[in-house]
Formats: C-alpha cells, sequence, structure tokens
C-alpha cells in the first residue's frame, strides 16, 4: 500500500505545467465545510482546511523571463487525494484522483 501511494505521489509530481493527474475541478469542499477554488490565496487555502497536508513539493518555474516558485498541496478529502497548486500565492489548479484500496 505504501508502494502505491508512493508511485501516486510521484506521478502527480512528474509533469510539465499542466495538470494531468486525475481530473480537474474548481473547488474543492474541506473536511469542515469550507470551499476552496481556484483564485483563492494560499492564506485562505490554509485558513479553511485548519489541517496540514498529506505532503507538499516545490519547485521553480520561468514565465516571460521570470522565476518564481511553485507549490502543489496533497489533501485527502473523503478518500479523494486533492492536488492543490498554488502559484504566486494564489491557487492556480485544483485536480483530484480518488483513493484506490486493494
Amino acid at each position: 500500500m505504501k508502494l502505491i501511494q508512493l508511485a501516486f505521489f510521484f506521478s502527480l509530481i512528474v509533469y510539465g505545467h499542466s495538470v494531468t493527474a486525475g481530473t480537474s475541478t474548481n473547488a474543492v469542499r474541506t473536511n469542515s465545510g469550507q470551499i476552496v477554488a481556484i483564485g483563492d490565496s494560499y492564506i485562505s487555502m490554509m485558513n479553511k482546511f485548519k489541517e496540514a497536508p498529506l505532503s507538499s513539493s516545490s519547485y521553480e518555474i520561468e514565465k516571460n523571463e521570470l522565476k518564481y516558485t511553485v507549490t502543489e498541496y496533497h489533501y485527502l478529502v473523503n478518500n479523494i487525494y486533492y492536488t492543490i497548486i498554488v502559484e504566486k500565492n494564489t491557487i492556480t489548479a485544483i485536480s483530484w484522483d480518488r483513493q484506490v484500496d486493494f
């Protein structure tokens, strides 16, 4: 099971700049019932989730000759894995993938 989870998270990390793991969505409802949506700030996301992500990863990208850091946050909500991508302190993408139990 650990190996499958590890492989899943690596598959989320290894992609260009488009969300290819799972299905894209515009928002996610947290375990406490709050809505986190594309366009929300990083601070708003953290206040609404009220829990630490399962994991996070950061990398640097370049757009229009400017370099900045992008961070992916991975959450598990109601047996669904959500990946929330934050660029310049703003949520720019959300994708989800169902938890697989063997």
